[in-house]
């Protein structure tokens, strides 16, 4: 007896829903800035600056329960957006900052790691100035 456990998919098929995907749910123009260390004079590692990693497109949903209590620990009080969504395969990390318009945000957890999603997903919270 043979059993049937789904469809599998291409590597074009995916790439093909990736960028059907991204076309559709991205629309907001942002910056992706990620935290680096300055050497002073002396070769000390002291300052820190934000380097631009990435100029592209995002999509924003708002924060889900279930979500933001799995992520209580690390959220806090914070403001925060559950969903940043990018194009599958950006370089976001764990405390990269986010430009959106006016917007600073920090992502907190990448959401979504796994080969076959067709977005990055990650929860970010806003910077309060």
């Amino acid at each position: 007896m043979t059993r049937s456990y789904g469809v599998v998919l291409s590597c074009s098929e995916i790439d093909q829903l990736r960028a059907d995907n991204a076309a559709v749910s991205l629309s907001l123009p942002c910056t992706i800035k990620r935290k680096s260390t300055v050497k002073d004079a002396w070769g000390t590692d002291k300052k820190l600056a934000f380097d631009t990693v990435a100029t592209t497109l995002c999509g924003t949903k708002p924060p889900r329960a279930g979500i933001l209590a799995s992520y209580a620990y690390m959220i806090g009080s914070q403001a925060t957006w559950q969903e940043l969504n990018f194009k599958y395969g950006t370089d976001v990390r764990i405390l990269d900052h986010v430009l959106i318009g006016s917007d600073e945000l920090i992502v907190q957890a990448i959401l979504s790691q796994q080969s076959y999603n067709t977005l990055m997903t990650v929860l970010a919270s806003e910077i309060q100035p």
